[in-house]
């Protein structure tokens, strides 16, 4: 069926932007967040929530593709397909989100951002 996409034109490009695109994305997504807020050493683990939102933005692309060849099913495929994407970024989202909030594991172990140094040295 995936291989299929490649003759249908709006297949073709849902395999490509759905699938490609929007997998690089998540992933890309991840490492920036992780590792920018100074916990890259998650990455070396199993990054279960992540796998999950993986699963579903597949399933919503293999629902997606089903549905240009199975006319009778098509709008059906459509919202599901809509539905696991919706749900897989927010999973995602939820997930990812605290960590962008959060202050950075560097700025905390300094403590206000380097003040408390300054306050030493301008002690001694």
């Amino acid at each position: 069926m995936l291989l299929g996409a490649f003759f249908a034109p709006a297949g073709f490009l849902h395999l490509f932007f759905l699938g490609g695109a929007g997998l690089m994305i998540l992933a890309i997504g991840v490492r920036v967040v992780y590792g920018l807020s100074g916990r890259g050493f998650l990455l070396r683990f199993r990054f279960i929530p992540f796998e999950f939102a993986i699963l579903g933005v597949m399933a919503a692309l293999v629902a997606r593709i089903a549905a240009d060849y199975l006319s009778s099913w098509k709008s059906p495929l459509l919202s599901v397909s809509a539905v696991l994407w919706l749900a897989s970024l927010a999973l995602w989202m939820v997930v990812v989100l605290p960590f962008v909030l959060c202050p950075d594991r560097e700025e905390t172990a300094a403590g206000d951002g380097g003040a408390a140094s300054s306050a030493r040295s301008e002690q001694e």
